[in-house]
């Protein structure tokens, strides 16, 4: 009962349609920044490795989401899930100031 409990304040509990849209949203999210990134990922190298470099990336993602998910698990299942939202935000920050310093840099010709 205590995991409904915390499940239920972690955000939609057991709404089923706050639930759906939250992961649609987050599927378009996800789609639109892997085309993008993926993009800028193979129009940045040479033709040599095109091929290689997103391999690479696809599989460093993906056993990167694999530790995540059995982290967050753990994470979860120890100190619940405003434990977990604190130490996603602190892995945010530091991207989102590598993205900030990127886009306000001057552009060189």
């Amino acid at each position: 009962m205590a995991t409904e409990t915390t499940a239920a304040r972690a955000g939609t509990g057991h709404d089923t349609v706050r639930v759906s849209a939250g992961l649609t949203l987050l599927g378009l999210g996800w789609s639109a920044t892997m085309v993008a990134g993926s993009t800028l990922l193979s129009e940045s190298v040479s033709a040599e490795v095109r091929p290689a470099v997103p391999g690479l990336s696809d599989l460093t993602m993906g056993l990167a989401g694999a530790l995540a998910g059995a982290v967050s698990g753990f994470v979860i299942q120890t100190a619940g899930y405003p434990v977990l939202d604190v130490l996603a935000a602190v892995a945010l920050v530091p991207l989102l100031a590598l993205a900030w310093r990127t886009t306000s840099a001057p552009a060189t010709a």
